[in-house]
């Protein structure tokens, strides 16, 4: 399956999420609400074809909105591409999205810890998980969701492009 195939299915599953938090916001469950749009979101940018070593669809989009930002993100999640083989642990679903969700982790405080800004805390992404759990476990939830999706996709359409050799080779 193609990335900008990945990006559609992604990108149902955002808007459905966005319209599901509405009425979740709307019925009082403001916490919930956050977390469904920020997982379905972090899915959609977030997916796990970033363990591919080369130009992903998701990092031609970042070039596409601009170009600096584009290439701070490849710089930014190349060292995981390079750590991880395509397909491998970092596309299973669950362990996937834990491995990058870790890696944004490890990546945000070393980022704060060597600008040495005043006021930053390293660990501003960690608490604000602890303190809001509702939120950071609906967040986890969709965004692994979006994974689980685009796992079934793969195994899919590589089902379908094999058996379509074999009626070609018959």
């Amino acid at each position: 399956m193609t990335g900008k195939q990945h990006a559609a299915f992604a990108l149902a599953i955002t808007a459905a999420s966005a319209v599901s938090s509405t009425v979740l916001y709307a019925t009082g469950h403001e916490e919930v609400a956050l977390g469904v749009v920020g997982g379905a979101l972090t899915g959609y940018i977030l997916t796990p074809d970033i363990d591919v070593n080369t130009m992903t669809y998701e990092e031609a989009r970042m070039y596409r909105v601009f170009w600096l930002l584009g290439v701070v993100w490849t710089s930014l999640w190349t060292p995981y591409a390079t750590a991880f083989s395509h397909r491998g642990w970092s596309h299973t679903p669950i362990i996937g999205t834990l491995t990058r969700l870790a890696y944004i982790l490890l990546v945000s405080t070393l980022i704060i810890w060597i600008s040495r800004v005043p006021g930053l805390n390293p660990y501003a992404l960690a608490e604000y998980a602890y303190y809001n759990p509702t939120v950071s476990i609906s967040w986890f939830l969709l965004w692994a969701c979006q994974d689980i999706v685009h796992y079934i996709c793969d195994i899919s359409s590589t089902a379908w492009k094999k058996s379509q050799r074999r009626k070609a080779t018959k």
